[in-house]
Parts: structure tokens; C-alpha cells; sequence
């Protein structure tokens, strides 16, 4: 069966990704996928793509390497058996996996296709630090694919790419911010926020509460937004942030939340 996955664009459009997979002997022989702005039309296109491949012959292809998507789906299940990626690393990697990118074969993608790649999503508009991601993800994935799938791929083809578009400022990492915001503009968003809070219909929660935990906790919004009533240890004024970013950092606690070196996924 087809799995349909649903996420949203840029714009906060849903977008359904229909992803076929063919198994032979508990390994996957062939996958594809393709986005569409409509669940039915998802699951049409998967059920016709599923009938087509199970006709004889149909998957009786010369021998060759995988898809951009292909490998990325493949290198996303073998981790998840020895560690798991993290939510961002994933997203990003099943992004380029339903990019133009996703459908050349790992011998056929070249320094000009990863260059034309990253214009684009900078056209797009992300950021350069977002779209060096895409290059650093694509050079984790061709090494390992060469590493531990002994495929004969150029990797210094990224490194090639990454150059060029560093020239060009099409990538950059993050700026490093140099500043704290004022006191001032502190009590400018608690009024701003509390305003919201009593004017607002939908608005559920304390949104003053989410920004001086983020403040004082210093926990990303997806791990604050995580946080479980349960968890909330009232007699050491703890709360247990659960799937951390890196999980594998110090045990560290600040602003009534700890974050535990081995903590629960």
C-alpha cells in the first residue's frame, strides 16, 4: 500500500506526497513519489502507479544507481535502526527528496544540478542558511552512499558546488545574533501578547507564558510546545522536555526545564 504524507508549503497550503514502495524479500526495490495539492488526487495517482508496477515486466529495468529520492527513503530506514534522525534533518532531506533533484539517478546528478538546486530555493525564498542544509544533507547522503553502499558516486562534486555558491552567496551559515532584546521591547511584546490573549477568538493558552518560558528556559518552541503537564516535577520546579534537539547533549537545566541527556523519543 501507498503512503500518503501530508505537509505544508511555504504559503501554509497543504500538500499530500503519495510514496509507492515495491518490496522483494523484505528489501525495497523500487520507490517513487509525487506531490499533489489534493489527497484524492494522491491516492489516485498511487493506486494507478501500484497497478501499472505490478504488471510483468514492469519493473524489469536496466541495473543502476538510485534516485536522489530512492536513496534518501533508504538512507532515512537504515538509520532509523541505529539512530534515528532528528525532525529537522529529516524534513529537509524528504524536501530535496521531492524536489526536481529527487528524480536523477545518483551518477546522473552534477555539480550544475546541485548549483541550479540551490538558485532555486533561494528563488524560492529561503534563506542561505537554509539552503546550505541542502548542500550539507546531499553531501552526508553521497557519502554515504559510497561508504556504506560501496556505490562509486563523486562527492567532490558538493564540495565543487559548495564552493561556487558560496562565491555567490547563494548559501551562508546563520547569522550569529549579537544582541538580547531590551527591557523595553520586552514589556512592548508582554502587552502586545496579553492584548492578543483577551481580544482574540482562537487563541488558545497563554501565549506571555510560551515567550518568558522560551526566555528563561531557553528550549526551542517545538520543545516547549511538547511539554507535558505530567511530566512537570512541582517540588524541584522541573519540567522533563521531551525529543530534544540533541539529545545526546549534557543534561542541563535552566528555567524551571531539564532537558536529560537520554531523553525520551
Amino acid at each position: 500500500m501507498a503512503t500518503i504524507q501530508t505537509w505544508k508549503d511555504k504559503n501554509g497550503k497543504n500538500r499530500y506526497t503519495a510514496i509507492v514502495r515495491i518490496r522483494r524479500g523484505g528489501a525495497v526495490i523500487h520507490r517513487e513519489a509525487r506531490t499533489f495539492p489534493r489527497k484524492n488526487l494522491a491516492r489516485t495517482w498511487a493506486g494507478a502507479r501500484e497497478a501499472e508496477l505490478a504488471k510483468p515486466g514492469a519493473l524489469d529495468r536496466p541495473e543502476g544507481l538510485p534516485t536522489v529520492s530512492e536513496a534518501i527513503a533508504t538512507y532515512i530506514e537504515e538509520r532509523e535502526h541505529t539512530s534515528p534522525l532528528g525532525r529537522t534533518k529529516r524534513a529537509d532531506m524528504q524536501r530535496i527528496a521531492r524536489s526536481e533533484l529527487g528524480s536523477v539517478t545518483l551518477d546522473q546528478v552534477t555539480t550544475k544540478a546541485i548549483i541550479d538546486h540551490a538558485r532555486g530555493r533561494r528563488q524560492e525564498g529561503a534563506s542561505p542558511s537554509t539552503t546550505l542544509a541542502d548542500i550539507v544533507w546531499l553531501g552526508v547522503l553521497f557519502r554515504y552512499a559510497r561508504s556504506a553502499w560501496d556505490m562509486p558516486v563523486d562527492v567532490q562534486m558538493i564540495d565543487d558546488a559548495s564552493a561556487t555558491l558560496r562565491r555567490e552567496r547563494v548559501i551562508a551559515p546563520s547569522r550569529r545574533r549579537d544582541r538580547r532584546p531590551t527591557r523595553e521591547e520586552l514589556v512592548t511584546l508582554d502587552e502586545r501578547l496579553r492584548y492578543l490573549e483577551r481580544t482574540q477568538t482562537g487563541i488558545r493558552g497563554s501565549l506571555r507564558l510560551i515567550m518568558w518560558a522560551a526566555i528563561y528556559s531557553a528550549r526551542r518552541l517545538d520543545e516547549l510546545m511538547s511539554l507535558q503537564l505530567a511530566d512537570y516535577d512541582q517540588a524541584r520546579g522541573l519540567w522533563l522536555v521531551r525529543d530534544i534537539k540533541n539529545p545526546g547533549a549534557r543534561p542541563a537545566t535552566t528555567g524551571g526545564c531539564t532537558s536529560p541527556s537520554a531523553s525520551p523519543r
